[in-house]
């Protein structure tokens, strides 16, 4: 089964996303071709359901699927990654945003009664130099900074450079992990390295903080967008949202709702920054509030996502037209013994 099918909301499920009456409902996919579950599972109910769903996401990018919610107490946010995968295998929450393959792999070893419904994140990493010719790419004598080794940004990376034309004059230096993007923010900024592997917003950061020095820093490469000429694929599967099965059950159409505003805030997040900026600044006029339930301050949001460049790596519901092949397709395309196809069932 699957998914070029997309959810038609059950009236009164368009009604509440219509009004935004039920402020803790995020969407994804409703209104297009992405998904979410099955319209067919719909109640026929014209009554309006008042439970609310739970979420908890990374602290980060993804979180600008849910700009608005910042005051939603049902919204949580953690800026430990472990913390928000531990939550697979408790009865918390009925929504959890994480990396896509990974938390799949969680779901398929341990049968937690989770879908993958929505992507959101596809991809915002970067490869920049300091101090280097804007032309110039790595050279065996250069110095080069990353973050988690083996990780599937970095796998792709790899990937990328063994096999992808884009990359054929670089001559790869040893590569020199550090524990987390904040740290390659760091390094950039004190130009500890010749080149450095970031992500969005971590890069708009660190350009903020050399100030005049910011002109010293080069995109070498967009991994998203070499990603895209090498496998063909519109973006990279990484934050994605996934839905507790008997939540799904009990409560379609808060599900629906759910998922449609998520799509509507993600539409909104790739072209209309300003009304991600004003929707955060409504939350807290505090940049420090506003960074420590996002990630990142409304000003950085705006900033990084204007002028359509979607920095942050959004994926348009419309652009996915199978979650399921668009994992496996990536899986075959990445090439990795680590990652292995999965069943259309861990899918909605």
């Amino acid at each position: 089964m699957n998914k070029s099918t997309f959810f038609i909301l059950p009236a009164a499920a368009m009604l509440l996303a219509a009004c935004g009456t039920q402020t803790s409902s995020v969407s994804s996919k409703a209104s297009s071709t992405s998904e979410g579950p099955s319209s067919k599972e719909a109640s026929s109910s014209s009554s309006v359901d008042p439970y609310t769903f739970k979420t908890i996401s990374p602290a980060g990018a993804p979180t600008l699927a849910y700009y608005d919610q910042g005051g939603n107490a049902d919204f949580v946010t953690d800026t430990t990654p472990t913390n928000v995968a531990g939550q697979f295998k408790t009865n918390t929450y009925d929504a959890i945003v994480f990396d896509s393959i990974n938390a799949l792999k969680q779901i398929k070893a341990n049968s937690y009664p989770f879908k993958l419904s929505n992507f959101i994140t596809g991809g915002n990493f970067y490869v920049v130099s300091y101090g280097k010719d804007a032309a110039a790419v790595p050279t065996a004598s250069d110095t080069f900074a990353s973050f988690s080794e083996n990780g599937l940004p970095d796998l792709v990376f790899k990937k990328l450079l063994a096999s992808y034309s884009g990359y054929n004059t670089w001559a790869m230096p040893t590569v020199t992990y550090l524990p987390g993007v904040s740290d390659v923010l760091t390094a950039l900024v004190s130009h500890t390295y010749d080149y450095y592997f970031i992500a969005q917003p971590a890069l708009f950061a660190a350009k903020a903080k050399l100030g005049a020095d910011a002109s010293k820093v080069n995109v070498v490469a967009n991994v998203r967008n070499d990603w895209k000429s090498y496998s063909g694929q519109t973006s990279i599967p990484q934050a994605a949202l996934f839905l507790r099965t008997t939540s799904v059950e009990a409560h379609t159409n808060v599900a629906a709702a759910y998922t449609y505003n998520l799509n509507q805030r993600i539409k909104n997040s790739i072209t209309d920054p300003a009304k991600v900026k004003a929707s955060i600044e409504t939350y807290s006029a505090d940049a420090t509030v506003q960074a420590a339930k996002f990630g990142y301050s409304a000003a950085v949001a705006y900033n990084v996502q204007k002028d359509g460049a979607n920095g942050f790596g959004m994926v348009d519901p419309d652009s996915i037209e199978d979650n399921h092949d668009f994992v496996n397709t990536f899986i075959e395309k990445l090439g990795n013994a680590a990652y292995t196809a999965f069943d259309d069932s861990l899918f909605y």
